[in-house]
């Protein structure tokens, strides 16, 4: 099963926990109040905290409003009607693909299998063929990038999406001396102009974009 249906199938179990949580009537000295089973609910929040996280990233605002009414529980079914409305907007969210702990896993998992295509490609001989997978996880992986910080690259050149990034300061130093011959190679593999591509060439490129994912799409 792929992550994201992995975790749309976690909350949908939760969502269904959560209404199986049990309350009763208390009365105690300081008065009387609704409150919830402790143990079914320690159960599903820490679960659902643990989903939340895993979709969103242990900073994202869903994870940090659930762990701070976590926090302040106090036993009472009104305090599990709060927490029920962040998971439930967690939950609308992951639901609407904006999940972007998800996004990265997945764009890092599909992307990588280029990769490994292409070294495998280069290692059996097949200059031509690891430069033209190559090229295209290279373009795939810039872009999806760049859309995740906010840029505007639909219909852009590689150039112009590399040029973006490096105005932004999010390619800077060693990698940007290589990033700037990325356009130039990707046109040469694209309009199969394989001798001007050496195998070097590609094991540069490879290796690039290699360290690229795990940098940037690792989660």
């Amino acid at each position: 099963m792929a992550v994201a249906e992995e975790l749309k199938a976690w909350f949908a179990e939760l969502a269904e926990a959560q209404q199986g949580i049990a309350t009763h009537a208390s009365r105690h000295k300081g008065g009387a109040g609704v409150v919830t089973d402790q143990q079914q609910f320690q159960r599903w929040a820490i679960g659902a905290l643990a989903a939340i996280d895993s979709a969103f990233g242990s900073n994202a605002v869903h994870g940090r409003a659930f762990q701070r009414l976590y926090d302040g529980y106090s036993g009472y079914a009104s305090d599990l009607d709060a927490l029920r409305g962040v998971f439930e907007a967690a939950h609308a969210d992951l639901l609407k693909g904006r999940a972007t702990t998800v996004e990265a896993a997945i764009s890092g998992e599909v992307l990588g299998d280029f990769t490994m295509m292409a070294k495998a490609a280069l290692k059996e001989g097949a200059k031509d063929v690891a430069a033209v997978l190559i090229s295209a996880s290279v373009e795939d992986a810039m872009k999806r990038y760049a859309k995740r910080e906010g840029l505007d690259v639909d219909g852009k050149s590689l150039a112009t999406v590399i040029n973006a990034l490096k105005a932004k300061g999010l390619i800077a130093g060693a990698r940007k001396t290589l990033a700037d011959a990325l356009p130039d190679f990707r046109d040469r593999a694209m309009h199969a102009d394989w001798g001007k591509i050496a195998s070097e060439e590609v094991a540069a490129v490879i290796g690039f974009v290699e360290e690229f994912l795990l940098a940037r799409f690792s989660g």
